[in-house]
């Protein structure tokens, strides 16, 4: 029994991301993100969003994935300034600054973010 092989999705353009991180920064997406158990809807709602925007191959899964990249990557880079004796990386990753305007405006260090 043969298994298809899943292909990876296209690359994320930086205009395409830059709205994915504004709708997922939006108040009332993490207000329904924090409060709600099935988020499946909400990510849902981000994805019909983004797909409004001209980007139609973005779905639920491919957005969550993309934040948890983004938040996973800033998390890292925080982390490895913090060691000491290691000076600083070499290089911010792509979209730090944005990701860090969203997560120290609403200081949630730790929190599951998708």
């Amino acid at each position: 029994m043969a298994v298809a092989k899943k292909t990876r999705g296209r690359i994320w353009e930086n205009q395409e991301t830059l709205l994915l991180l504004q709708k997922w920064g939006d108040e009332n997406i993490q207000m329904k993100l924090i409060s709600c158990t099935r988020k499946r809807p909400i990510w849902q709602e981000i994805s019909d969003f983004i797909r409004a925007a001209g980007y139609e191959d973005r779905d639920e899964d491919a957005c969550k994935t993309r934040v948890h990249t983004l938040v996973s990557a800033y998390r890292s880079y925080k982390d490895e300034c913090e060691k000491t004796g290691n000076g600083t990386p070499k290089r911010k990753p792509a979209f730090f600054d944005e990701v860090d305007e969203f997560l120290s405006k609403n200081h949630v260090p730790n929190r599951r973010l998708w």
